[in-house]
């Protein structure tokens, strides 16, 4: 796979381990999302491992999400980055764990890895020039027929209000208010992990 065909060829300066992973689950992408999702994982461990080496000595052993939660406390990994990794490594642990992947969600974290691979690669080489470019979502060989692509519409809509979940989630969990006993900080948790817990189920 030459450059100008993957969204991945400015990795190959920094990281060509990382870049190899990720040109790997762009080919897989809709042949084989479940393998896309386990190459997008296993490129986020390399990630986190290696910015581990240069923030956090000796926690290269940890299990991924221990790591980016390290990471994430020390002030290598901002937050928009952690949740990001954090999804792919979600998807990628039900992937290899049996769980079908549908191809709109392998597609939506090849987007999320290329937009962390920008800011990896900017860390990693601190000062360097890199062109990252528009991500350009890989086409499949055959054309999806309608029934497909109404399928995939709905796939986006749910996963897309997964997310928008998650991240009301998060954004409770980090408000402590004041005048808040810890009753009420539990049971508004409760009621936010409920809702997100239902519109995962929903989605299947």
């Amino acid at each position: 796979m030459n450059d100008s065909s993957t969204n991945f060829g400015f990795l190959d300066r920094c990281d060509p381990r990382v870049s190899h992973l990720a040109r790997q689950a762009e080919h897989y992408v809709h042949s084989d999302p479940d393998s896309c999702l386990f190459k997008l994982r296993l490129m986020v461990e390399l990630m986190a491992k290696r910015l581990a080496s240069l923030s956090i000595p000796g926690v290269g052993e940890a299990d991924l999400s221990t790591m980016l939660g390290m990471l994430e406390r020390e002030g290598s990994l901002p937050r928009t980055q952690a949740d990001g990794m954090h999804a792919i490594r979600r998807d990628g642990n039900a992937a290899v764990h049996g769980n079908a992947t549908p191809a709109p969600t392998a597609m939506r974290r090849l987007r999320d890895a290329h937009r962390l691979s920008g800011w990896y690669a900017r860390n990693i080489v601190r000062g360097g020039r890199f062109d990252i470019g528009e991500f350009k979502p890989p086409q499949p060989q055959s054309r999806p027929s309608s029934e497909e692509s109404d399928l995939h519409d709905q796939i986006h809509e749910l996963e897309d209000r997964i997310e928008e979940r998650r991240r009301k989630t998060r954004d409770a969990l980090l408000l402590f208010r004041e005048d808040e006993s810890s009753e009420a900080v539990c049971k508004r948790y409760r009621i936010e992990l409920k809702a997100l817990n239902m519109v995962a189920m929903a989605a299947g």
